[in-house]
């Protein structure tokens, strides 16, 4: 079999909630020898998939970032959402919210700049960032993101379904219905994943994601505020820590300068702040960063 007829593969197993399966078809393109970018971060993401589904997140999150690197060399952009989102998913189990919520933010940014915030690929980074919002305590913010996954999935409809995203979906959705305190809501949710669930190859990181459903009970407060930050803001915001300039910044995220500056000025009208480093302790001090 060819190296691209097994990514092939291996990408149509994990839509059909087959990982494993996937897992073991896109190995032999790595024994292979045609250097193909664009195949080899499928394949990179469909291993990666597999490793974070076994909850093995370093190497799930070592693989994936090759796949981020490959699919930007091949300007493939929907294998870059779908690993971006995936690394964000892998940050989040391990207990990284930092990295989690700057991942899920750059697979947000280029979906929106792909057009593919509709598009099933979309669905991890979406799922991430709603499970953040949920930890957070900020759960009207998550319930509006959740239905942004809700319509992403629904565009994979006729892939295969993809059910180890459904059932993640409806995980967080248990999740979001437990901290609102809606049992029947949470019960039905946590009966939806385990649908899900049962269609695929193997439970994997599911048993562990189910089995914490119901500890979410108290939803901290969240203390007023400054505006809510959009994604960009939210990006540009933590940029703002380090010692790099707007033009720098600029490049990093692969926008233009006057974007940044434009994001750099609407942070500073929200957090009422006046330059760059008021802005930084004002970010801190409502524990936005």
């Amino acid at each position: 079999m060819s190296d691209a007829a097994a990514v092939a593969q291996a990408v149509a197993c994990w839509l059909q909630g087959e990982v494993l399966t996937g897992d073991r078809l896109a190995e032999t393109v790595f024994a292979g020898t045609v250097p193909l970018t664009s195949w080899r971060a499928l394949a990179c993401t469909a291993r990666g998939t597999a490793l974070l589904w076994t909850s093995r997140y370093e190497e799930a999150e070592a693989l994936l970032g090759e796949a981020t690197r490959d699919a930007h060399a091949a300007g493939h952009g929907l294998t870059l959402v779908r690993a971006l989102g995936l690394r964000a998913l892998c940050a989040l189990l391990a207990g990284r919210h930092g990295p989690a919520r700057m991942l899920s933010d750059e697979a947000l940014d280029a979906a929106g700049a792909a057009g593919l915030q509709r598009h099933f690929v979309a669905a991890p980074a979406y799922i991430g960032s709603a499970g953040l919002l949920l930890d957070e305590g900020r759960a009207d913010e998550a319930e509006r993101t959740l239905a942004d996954a809700e319509a992403a999935l629904a565009d994979g409809s006729g892939t295969g379904s993809e059910p180890q995203m459904h059932a993640w979906y409806h995980v967080t959705l248990a999740r979001l219905a437990t901290a609102q305190h809606n049992t029947a809501a949470a019960g039905e949710a946590r009966e939806a994943a385990e649908r899900a669930a049962a269609r695929c190859e193997s439970p994997g990181v599911l048993t562990d994601l189910l089995g914490g459903v119901g500890e979410d009970t108290v939803v901290p407060l969240v203390v007023s505020g400054p505006q809510e930050l959009s994604l960009g803001e939210r990006r540009v915001l933590r940029a703002l820590c380090g010692p790099l300039t707007l033009r720098e910044i600029a490049a990093e995220f692969y926008v233009s300068h006057n974007t940044v500056k434009t994001q750099v000025g609407a942070v500073f009208r929200k957090l009422g702040a006046h330059d760059r480093s008021a802005a930084v302790a004002r970010a801190r001090e409502c524990g936005m960063l």
